[in-house]
């Protein structure tokens, strides 16, 4: 799994914090989670996941690194944050 390197960068301080509600995935939860990625239809679309790395997570609410622009976004089911 090839993480951005915003992600990386942090992950080489620590692997994994949690600060709170909110939590940065290790290394080994990446693959695992890239799940929230996914396309609207519930299938694995690769330009979804080469858009969007889901690192972690407030609450229970995903949080993404774009790819393309290195920004910080959080899906909630309140809306885009």
């Amino acid at each position: 799994m090839e993480a951005p390197v915003e992600c990386l960068e942090l992950l080489r301080l620590t692997d994994g914090p949690s600060f709170g509600g909110i939590v940065v995935y290790d290394v080994k939860r990446f693959e695992k989670n890239q799940f929230y990625a996914d396309d609207d239809d519930g299938g694995s679309g690769s330009a979804w996941r080469d858009l969007w790395f889901c690192f972690g997570k407030i609450n229970e609410d995903p949080l993404f690194i774009n790819r393309q622009d290195g920004t910080i976004w959080g899906f909630t089911d309140q809306g885009i944050v």
